[in-house]
């Protein structure tokens, strides 16, 4: 069974408790701050469509899933994050927002994120 046929199965399962502390455990994450970080468009998909809640901050750090996504670098997950209404404004526990977490990791190359629209959106 693929992992995303599991994660279909555990959501009907479980609907309504995507974003209980049982689930997000003592940091906070949960499961969409995972799929978010790794880059993982269908299942951040489907998790929104579950019910995640897309400004969910985490206890430690107060990262959203956007944060994460930006972070890592994952544009096309902070795409389906901002249409489907992510806050971009929001900062973590150091003050700063998805946008600065993206500008750290682009490593002198910020035209590679501009020209993807990534940043342009953000």
């Amino acid at each position: 069974m693929n992992d995303l046929k599991r994660l279909a199965k555990l959501l009907a399962k479980s609907p309504g408790s995507i974003d209980d502390d049982g689930i997000a455990g003592q940091s906070g994450y949960t499961p969409l701050h995972y799929a978010a970080r790794a880059g993982h468009r269908d299942a951040v998909i489907m998790l929104l469509n579950a019910g995640a809640d897309v400004n969910m901050a985490t206890r430690a750090g107060r990262a959203t899933p956007l944060h994460r996504a930006a972070y890592m670098g994952h544009t096309v997950v902070a795409d389906v994050l901002l249409e489907r209404g992510a806050d971009a404004s929001l900062q973590d526990a150091d003050g700063h927002t998805a946008l600065d977490k993206a500008l750290s990791q682009l490593d002198g190359a910020p035209s590679a994120a501009v020209g993807s629209g990534f940043l342009l959106k953000i």
